[in-house]
């Protein structure tokens, strides 16, 4: 059961809030730095947590300890040059930041055009760790018009409701990376370029609506690998014109796709790996050319790839296409799946074929078995 924010407390803590609009309210500019009211500007490049509070210099505002690796910031950060939380290659220098967020979304992270955020091996928190059955709770807003390249690390107790994750001139890139605990939705593209994101084994689990938003396009579509998407109204939801995501590999529950418009499109899409052996020995096959072509009711798919040297090689197929119309799979009117598989040798000649695999989830793997000397004359 979420818990209410006691009303009392709430007074007195905007009340300390408005204390610190005054303090801050006078305009302090360093080279690299510039902090007007509740908002520090980041405009140099290669900026730590560390090298943010030394250049700050006042605690209140924000502060950092080096034992904890932990910052602490009553002001929001806007990051025009680069800025740096973590470390790429060990955990052991990971860091926390902190916002000491006092209503929803009254600060936030944001990357400007043309800035540049990573985060590696963190965590980015309200001071708070509260979130309430609203709309909107206490959370902190995320914003991205730069980059934003984050891996192994947390994104929690973030304001959904007020955050553009994605917006049209970002370029997003994250790895192994959890937003949870979030209000309204964990992740929101804006008109996002989908060639400008790589979205891969992450996680989006919303306490309230939606995980994750996709609204409108400015290019290609959204795409996520094996991550997970999950909300208490919608796993994921697609608003205005033209909004088109690609699921490969994700878990997610297909009778929780949400359009708001009669426009937009989803492809829920499956790895296969498909092994080439010679018959009897087992042997892998390399150098052949593997197709598979759908033969559901939907437009027609073809795949290709090539075995390596341990016979194997992968195949992305299409189970189905939700639409406005159809927004769960429904056989025969919207599933491409089954696929016909076929294994061709260097001239083209078949050598081995699956009439009807179904594509229908993670770890699909396929076997094609060729005789020998066939494998040979096709050589």
């Amino acid at each position: 059961m979420f818990k209410k924010l006691n009303v009392l407390i709430l007074l007195a803590t905007l009340a300390g809030a408005a204390g610190l609009v005054v303090v801050m309210n006078h305009g302090e500019q360093t080279e690299g730095l510039r902090i007007q009211g509740k908002t520090i500007d980041v405009f140099g490049q290669d900026y730590t947590l560390a090298k943010l509070a030394a250049e700050v210099g006042d605690p209140t505002v924000f502060a950092y300890d080096p034992k904890r690796r932990e910052a602490l910031s009553m002001a929001s950060i806007v990051v025009h040059g680069s800025l740096q939380i973590g470390d790429p290659d060990t955990r052991r220098n990971g860091e926390t930041l902190i916002l000491d967020t006092v209503v929803c979304g009254d600060l936030r992270l944001e990357v400007a055009r043309g800035g540049t955020l990573k985060v590696f091996h963190s965590d980015v928190r309200t001071k708070s760790q509260e979130i309430t059955a609203d709309q909107c709770s206490r959370g902190y807003a995320l914003v991205s018009d730069g980059t934003l390249v984050a891996a192994d690390s947390r994104f929690l107790y973030m304001s959904g409701s007020r955050s553009e994750t994605a917006r049209s001139r970002a370029r997003v890139t994250l790895d192994r990376v959890i937003f949870t605990l979030s209000d309204g939705c964990s992740f929101h593209t804006l008109d996002a370029d989908g060639n400008r994101l790589t979205i891969r084994d992450s996680t989006f689990r919303c306490e309230g609506q939606f995980g994750f938003i996709v609204e409108g396009l400015n290019g290609g579509p959204v795409v996520l690998r094996r991550c997970e998407l999950s909300g208490q109204m919608a796993d994921l939801a697609l608003r205005g014109r033209n909004s088109s995501v690609e699921l490969i590999d994700c878990r997610f529950a297909g009778n929780k796709v949400m359009f708001f418009q009669r426009h937009g499109r989803l492809a829920v899409r499956w790895t296969v790996r498909a092994k080439v052996v010679e018959r009897g020995s087992g042997k892998p096959v390399a150098g052949v050319v593997v197709t598979a072509t759908s033969i559901g009711k939907s437009p027609a798919e073809v795949a290709k790839a090539t075995t390596a040297a341990d016979g194997t090689c992968d195949l992305v197929l299409t189970e189905y296409v939700a639409t406005p119309e159809r927004p769960a799979r429904q056989d025969g009117l919207n599933t491409l799946t089954p696929h016909r598989i076929v294994a061709t040798g260097a001239n083209g000649a078949p050598l081995a074929e699956v009439a009807a695999y179904r594509a229908e989830g993670r770890g699909g793997e396929v076997t094609l078995e060729v005789a020998p000397q066939t494998v040979a004359a096709s050589n």
